[in-house]
């Protein structure tokens, strides 16, 4: 039932727009959140016994 409800959202949207169907890629959301998810797995990982220091990469 989700699946048909999802299907008839894009259906509603791509027809009001006027619009093509853009697909999202597999790691959207990680870009739109990346610190969200490194604390995410930071958590996990200190869960599993782990521990770990994180440090931001220089940007070039």
């Amino acid at each position: 039932m989700a699946v048909a409800h999802s299907l008839l959202v894009v259906i509603y949207h791509v027809l009001k727009d006027q619009s093509e169907h853009r697909e999202l890629c597999a790691n959207f959301l990680d870009r739109l959140h990346p610190q969200k998810v490194a604390h995410y797995h930071l958590r996990r990982l200190q869960e599993l016994g782990y521990t770990v220091t994180i440090q931001s990469q220089a940007v070039a």
